[in-house]
């Protein structure tokens, strides 16, 4: 496990604290540190001391918020940066307006593909007595 400095390590507890899991966390060059968490990733830069939050695109509004109140109260935090959105294609992390068409997607092959289902049960349902299995 990688030697913590203080603010990685406060923002992590602080997200503990409020049962938000973390995933993984690892110093990625020498002057950033990141913290894969539950729909996000958030990247601190030691050289501008800021803080770079990136949400997964399915996350809502409120989740966002809680965060970001989360995050507020870290005295210590001088700068929290709300970077663009992402999703994960395979092993591949997309960011911005392609993750959004990608999620957009995803999202609609889903409704699809639960409406084909749900269709199929009903006509099995419709037919089951015509067949004799009723």
């Amino acid at each position: 496990m990688p030697r913590l400095k203080k603010i990685p390590k406060l923002v992590m507890g602080k997200l503990e604290k409020y049962g938000i899991p973390i995933f993984s966390h690892y110093e990625a060059v020498s002057d950033e540190y990141v913290i894969l968490a539950d729909k996000l990733i958030l990247i601190y830069t030691y050289e501008f001391k800021d803080l770079r939050v990136s949400f997964h695109v399915s996350s809502q509004p409120n989740y966002v918020a809680s965060i970001m109140l989360i995050l507020k109260e870290i005295k210590e935090l001088t700068d929290v940066l709300v970077m663009e959105s992402f999703i994960y294609r395979n092993d591949e992390l997309v960011s911005g307006e392609e993750a959004h068409e990608l999620y957009s997607d995803l999202l609609s092959e889903s409704i699809i593909e639960e409406y084909i289902k749900e269709q199929n049960t009903l006509f099995l349902l419709a037919n089951s007595e015509v067949m004799g299995t009723a």
